[in-house]
């Protein structure tokens, strides 16, 4: 029956085809695919923990893949004296986050400070909360919290910059702002940008506005700026130029843009260009 034959095996061959077809898909459900009721939480995220007496902060970096997390707390730090067994967590080290998401509800680890941080929770769009416990410096359980910041934006209490020039260089830190000055630190400490007022009868601006930046030895009425590398004493320009725009002044938070330019006091022909943003809280 040639012809019955070849149906036959074309019925087969689809069969086949088919059943392939079937256990691919069932396979990708069971792999790193992400169910459909499982929250999104990749991005950035500023996350502070209160846990057996210690605050701690930073910035998380979460990948997702599926279910699964995995990421980075960058940049951590707290308020953990030695005698609390904190381990201290050196500038460019980095504590590693692990876990899964399920529908809204979250579980990591962070492994760091010599242990590893149990964290249990939920997630509602750009936050997270929960309980975390486990803390190598205390037994009692505490609360962290997360919000997500798109990536680009200036996160609450810091600064991104841009030097070019005699220096190039990319700045990254925590920023604050008082009556007198906004200071803004590289995350290490060694590298620091001041816009700040030189007489005491005069104020940091507090208003949205743009505010010229000049030469105090020209201007010691007006804002003044500097760039200093700590490390490097050949690295510390004073500006001469520019402009602090303020786009916002609310809820104690001082936010917005600077642009100046600079130069070394012993070389005036080495000069900079420091470009960046700020999001300052505001000390009374």
């Amino acid at each position: 029956m040639p012809g019955l034959f070849r149906s036959s095996a074309i019925h087969d061959v689809c069969m086949r085809s088919t059943l392939f077809l079937l256990c691919a898909l069932a396979l990708a459900a069971c792999g790193g695919t992400t169910d459909a009721r499982d929250a999104s939480v990749g991005g950035r995220w500023v996350y502070r923990a209160s846990v057996g007496g210690c605050d701690v902060t930073g910035v998380l970096r979460v990948r997702q893949e599926g279910s699964p997390v995995s990421g980075t707390l960058e940049w951590p730090g707290g308020p953990c004296a030695p005698s609390q067994g904190l381990t201290t967590v050196p500038a460019d080290s980095q504590v590693t986050l692990s876990g899964r998401v399920d529908g809204e509800s979250l579980a990591f680890t962070l492994h760091g400070w010599g242990g590893v941080l149990a964290h249990t929770g939920s997630v509602r769009a750009d936050s997270m909360g929960g309980v975390v416990s486990g803390a190598p410096w205390g037994t009692q359980p505490g609360r962290f919290e997360a919000r997500r910041y798109a990536e680009g934006t200036v996160l609450p209490g810091r600064f991104r910059a841009v030097v070019g020039g005699a220096v190039t260089d990319t700045l990254e830190g925590s920023a604050s702002a008082n009556r007198y000055e906004l200071v803004m630190r590289r995350d290490d400490g060694r590298v620091q940008v001041t816009i700040a007022v030189l007489e005491e009868k005069l104020r940091l601006p507090s208003s949205p506005g743009t505010y010229r930046v000049h030469d105090w030895t020209v201007h010691a009425d007006s804002l003044a700026a500097g760039l200093v590398y700590e490390d490097d004493p050949t690295r510390a320009f004073r500006m001469r130029d520019g402009t602090l725009t303020i786009s916002s002044a609310s809820g104690g938070t001082l936010r917005g843009t600077f642009d100046v330019t600079g130069y070394r006091p012993e070389d005036s022909a080495a000069t900079v260009r420091v470009q960046g943003s700020f999001d300052a809280p505001l000390a009374p």
